[in-house]
């Protein structure tokens, strides 16, 4: 056994020896043939956040803006107070308009800013 001594607080600091390996010893094989194949997702399917909220425009084609609010309690002060953020979402055939209660999930980049489609009414 291997010890360090530390002259100011007076432990005896032990050390590890390195492991001696045998031939006898079995190797561990990673095999990867045991592993299942993942089923391909479609994009409909894919996971992605869901959120509700309100349409705010649709004077954009086959696009409209929908509104997240959510609460928040100050951390110093305790007191709530709301969160806006706003999300374009992908509408293909125009069907929400402003004041609609939609639901929006998040998926591929269909365009600059698009990022989320709209699933239907909430």
């Amino acid at each position: 056994m291997f010890g360090i001594f530390n002259k100011k607080s007076g432990v005896v600091k032990e050390e590890r020896q390195p492991s001696k390996i045998t031939d006898n010893q079995p190797k561990k094989v990673r095999v990867i043939e045991d592993r299942k194949p993942q089923p391909k997702l479609a994009p409909q399917d894919a996971a992605g956040r869901v959120l509700r909220g309100v349409v705010v425009s649709d004077k954009m084609q086959k696009t409209v803006v929908v509104a997240i609010t959510r609460t928040r309690i100050h951390s110093k002060y305790r007191k709530g107070f709301k969160l806006t953020t706003r999300f374009k979402a992908h509408d293909e055939n125009n069907e929400y308009h402003v004041g609609d209660a939609v639901i929006i999930q998040e998926t591929r980049p269909v365009s600059k800013e698009k990022r989320w489609r709209v699933i239907g009414k909430a």
